[in-house]
């Protein structure tokens, strides 16, 4: 588990920005809000804290697959202004 809070919040920065310093801004957000939210979860649902801190960080990793500026969706989803 500590592997993954190591290598999903740099994953998700990576996605996200091309520079080291915003790289690291993103990652320590990205690190605290699913620390955060995944102990929020764990307490309002009854399950193991280590485990749902992880589920929210690769539930964050997923969403930022899909959303951030490198992502499938600017690949696969057409834009109006390309239309010709």
């Amino acid at each position: 588990m500590a592997v993954g809070l190591m290598m999903l919040p740099a994953a998700i920065a990576q996605l996200w920005s091309p520079s080291l310093p915003s790289m690291m801004a993103i990652a320590a957000a990205s690190a605290t809000a699913s620390g955060y939210l995944g102990l929020i979860a764990s307490y309002h649902l009854e399950l193991a804290s280590g485990p749902t801190i992880i589920m929210t960080a690769a539930l964050l990793y997923a969403i930022s697959i899909f959303l951030a500026p490198s992502g499938l969706a600017r690949r696969y989803l057409p834009r109006p202004h390309l239309k010709g």
